[in-house]
């Protein structure tokens, strides 16, 4: 039956509704809080996101023909807990295939169980997911992400399942992945951004501290023509730099935000090696091993000195702030933007009159978004 508001949608021309359907969408993927004025994140029930979108999809044939690609343009595939891996079978087996050219983004997370034993599954699941996946692959031409978080001790059985299935996301641009799941770059061949999940990353039992992950997926995105954006969560060392500049000297954003296992000297030194940078981002300035190293007991921000104590601590975080940005912009002229942290900015302003570039940074700390987010 059709209910009095969708008989009022209904004379309203194809172009008005999709307005309409792209800014509920907007409305869901990027809500406010209100009490910090970020945005967060939707919540996902079964795969789909419960929103006015979902409503407006059951009231009539038309209006359902401009909400499905909204509704659907996310497939969620996660599963973690007590019998994940059936959860993810279940899930699965309820994908309508018909929806598939409606997905924009795939986002897997898949862990192991609290009891299961998922060796019943070593072929059946990850199989299953591979054809689900073909299909979305061959019929979305708006598909532009791919997340891939699988447990690091079954990944390999899903790279197997991938393979045998040819699997190739051609129109992704943005890849996320999770330790051991490396193999998703060759899926994504003309992706422009590399990035991993930070949580997942620095949890890796089976890489420990050899770091083998990331050099696993360093040497991967070596392939990638079009790389633009890498995001590495890992304490940097210079082999690691090495590494990365092997793989892709031409990087222009560089994302850096744990610790720097170097002297800051040297750690500039590699820095200079890559040309191409644009934009860059480095841990707090307590992680630079310049010698500032504010108290970390939040008692000691408080009590009748504790204004001073959080005055004096931002004066001194700015100034080493101020000598690392120098020192990195002297070395890297070509660098467009430096952040710290990812929510301190750092410019160098225009040339002058005289064609001279000035020296003088630019500091914005007003919670702008990097870019690369």
């Amino acid at each position: 039956m059709t209910s009095p508001e969708s008989s009022i949608l209904n004379y309203l021309d194809d172009d008005v509704l999709g307005v309409i359907c792209e800014h509920l969408q907007f409305k869901l993927i990027s809500p406010v809080d209100t009490s910090s004025g970020r945005r967060t994140c939707p919540k996902l029930v079964e795969g789909v996101q419960k929103s006015p979108l979902d409503s407006l999809s059951r009231t009539c044939k038309r209006l359902r023909v401009h909400s499905l690609p909204y509704v659907f343009n996310q497939f969620t595939l996660h599963c973690y807990g007590n019998s994940p891996w059936d959860l993810a079978m279940l899930k699965l087996q309820d994908w309508n295939p018909d929806y598939s050219s409606y997905v924009q983004e795939i986002h897997l997370r898949i862990e192991l169980g609290y009891k299961e034993d998922p060796e019943a599954f070593a072929e059946e699941l990850p199989d299953t997911l591979a054809k689900v996946l073909s299909k979305i692959a061959t019929s979305s031409s708006r598909l532009h992400k791919f997340s891939c978080i699988i447990n690091e001790d079954r990944a390999h059985l899903f790279h197997d399942a991938f393979t045998r299935h040819n699997l190739t996301f051609s129109t992704v641009k943005q890849l996320i992945v999770g330790p051991y799941n490396e193999y998703a770059v060759k899926l994504c061949p003309n992706t422009d951004y590399v990035s991993v999940n930070d949580w997942v990353w620095g949890q890796s039992k089976k890489a420990g501290s050899s770091q083998e992950h990331s050099f696993n997926l360093i040497k991967e995105t070596g392939t990638l023509p079009y790389l633009k954006v890498f995001i590495i969560m890992e304490w940097l060392s210079e082999k690691l730099l090495q590494a990365l500049h092997d793989a892709v000297p031409h990087i222009q954003t560089l994302v850096i935000p744990t610790s720097i296992g170097m002297d800051f000297e040297k750690f500039i030194m590699h820095l200079s090696r890559f040309r191409h940078i644009e934009i860059l981002s480095i841990p707090s300035v307590s992680q630079l091993g310049l010698g500032f190293t504010p108290p970390i007991c939040g008692n000691a921000y408080r009590g009748p000195n504790g204004g001073k104590v959080r005055k004096r601590v931002a004066e001194e975080a700015q100034a080493v702030r101020e000598r690392a940005a120098t020192e990195i912009f002297d070395k890297c002229p070509w660098l467009k933007e430096l952040w710290f942290e990812g929510y301190v900015k750092v410019t160098q302003k225009d040339y002058d009159a005289l064609g001279k570039r000035k020296r003088d940074l630019d500091y914005n700390s007003d919670n702008s978004c990097p870019s690369w987010l």
